[in-house]
């Protein structure tokens, strides 16, 4: 599965806060980089891109896709390349396409989900 220009994209804190999620840091592992963080004792991770690996929590971005596919990445997004894709075979699509508003509320209930 490959993925296009992200349609949100925030800073860890925008991403964490909401979740109060405690711990984050990233962690090495044999099929790369992935961010690692708690929340309410359950913990979750999300990968880290490619191009991203080797670097703190305090310089990687959460970009969200528009089929609901989340990596953290080092990129912005003002810079962001066509070329940089990601291709993570067990990332679960939401739904084809979402508009903005749609994917929002998508972000939203993951985050609440998360936080239970």
């Amino acid at each position: 599965m490959s993925h296009s220009t992200p349609t949100i994209i925030q800073t860890m804190a925008q991403f964490m806060k909401p979740l109060q999620a405690i711990n984050v840091k990233v962690v090495y592992g044999l099929n790369g980089d992935f961010l690692s963080y708690e929340v309410k004792g359950k913990q979750h991770t999300l990968p880290v891109a490619e191009s991203s690996q080797g670097l703190t929590p305090k310089d990687l971005y959460i970009k969200t896709f528009s089929d609901g596919f989340i990596v953290a990445s080092a990129n912005d997004g003002e810079s962001y390349e066509e070329s940089e894709s990601f291709d993570y075979a067990d990332a679960t699509p939401v739904a084809p396409t979402l508009d903005n508003a749609t994917l929002l509320a998508k972000v939203a209930e993951l985050q609440a989900k998360l936080a239970v």
